[in-house]
C-alpha cells in the first residue's frame, strides 16, 4: 500500500474504484497498441480468468485490497474516505513457437516479447502517473507508484507468458 502522504482539501478528484480501474484500462489501451481493444485489456476480478477464446496477447487488470485512512476520516469525514489500495496489471503473451529457443524469444521478441511489454507498460503507467476521469480532473490523491512485479513465467493451464505488475492508487471515494 501507498504512504498516507498528506491529505489536501482539493487532492484528488472524487471518484469510486471502478472508475480508477476503468482510467488504467484506458490508459493501457491508449498507449500499447497489441492492448488496445475491450478483448485484449480488461477489468476482471482475477488476473486469469478462465475464458475459452482470448486473443495472443491480452492483459488483465485487477482491484487490489485496501486500507482507509482513520485519521483523514477523523478530520474530513465522509468527504475523506481514502482507500490506499491498487491495481494488478497481469500481461499475458503466447508467441506459439515450436523451436529450441523459444523462451528466449517469448521473453525478448521485440514486439511480443514480456519483457519488451513490460517496459511499454511501465512507460504507459508512469510516464504520467496521475489518472484523469473523463473530464481531466486527477482522481488519485497521489501519484501512482510501481510497488511489485511477479516473475515472467508460464501460465500452465494454456501456455502462454505472463508477468504481473502492481501499482498503487489512492483515491478519495464519492460518497455524497
Amino acid at each position: 500500500m501507498s504512504s498516507g502522504g498528506g491529505f489536501c482539501g482539493n487532492a484528488g478528484f472524487p471518484t469510486d474504484q471502478a472508475a480508477v480501474l476503468n482510467a488504467v484500462v484506458e490508459r493501457i489501451q491508449g498507449s500499447i497498441a497489441s492492448l488496445a481493444d475491450d478483448v485484449a485489456c480488461f477489468v476482471s476480478l482475477v488476473p486469469d480468468p478462465d475464458l475459452e477464446e482470448r486473443q495472443p496477447i491480452y492483459c488483465t487488470v485487477c482491484p487490489m485490497p485496501g486500507e482507509f485512512d482513520q485519521q483523514i476520516y477523523d478530520g474530513a469525514g465522509i468527504q475523506g474516505v481514502v482507500e490506499m489500495t491498487g491495481v494488478l496489471v497481469t500481461v499475458f503473451s503466447n508467441l506459439g513457437l515450436d523451436r529450441p529457443d523459444e523462451h528466449t524469444a517469448l521473453l525478448l521478441d521485440p514486439s511480443r516479447g514480456l519483457i519488451t511489454l513490460k517496459q511499454q507498460l511501465l512507460k504507459t503507467m508512469l510516464a504520467n502517473p496521475m489518472l484523469q476521469d473523463a473530464n481531466g480532473n486527477n482522481i488519485l490523491i497521489e501519484p501512482m507508484l510501481p510497488q511489485q512485479s511477479s516473475s515472467t513465467g508460464r501460465n500452465s493451464s494454456r501456455e502462454m507468458g505472463r508477468f504481473s505488475l502492481r501499482f498503487s492508487t489512492s483515491f478519495r471515494w464519492n460518497l455524497q
